[in-house]
């Protein structure tokens, strides 16, 4: 993956997934990284689903171990790494295989108001 598409990722995943409260100017401020990115909304939901949400929704305590105390970011190469093995594994397996995976990260999105980032791409 390009340096740039890490760039992306650690945004998404920081507008997302610390234990802060994001606020309407961090939204614009990655949509706007987005769409210089030519992002659309189908591709950052996409993202959002299948890579950034599998590999750290974690830090907010929705995977097997709950985060403990306050994180105050993503080390971006430990980030980008994870995502780029969990995408090599998706080209080896059918997208069945992780129909269950994908479900959880709608719904963990969607419990995230992933739309008030998305609008902002229409």
């Amino acid at each position: 993956m390009t340096p740039e598409t890490h760039d992306l990722w650690l945004a998404l995943a920081e507008l997302f997934f610390l234990d802060t409260e994001s606020q309407e100017g961090d939204y614009r401020r990655v949509a706007a990284l987005l769409r210089q990115a030519d992002w659309d909304r189908e591709r950052t939901y996409r993202e959002l689903v299948e890579h950034i949400t599998p590999n750290a929704a974690s830090n907010l305590g929705h995977g097997i171990y709950p985060a403990i105390g306050e994180w105050a970011g993503f080390d971006k190469t430990a980030l980008c790494t994870k995502i780029e093995r969990s995408s090599a594994l998706r080209e080896r397996y059918p997208n069945w295989y992780f129909w269950l995976q994908d479900r959880h990260s709608r719904w963990m999105l969607k419990q995230l108001k992933v739309e008030r980032l998305l609008t902002l791409l229409d």
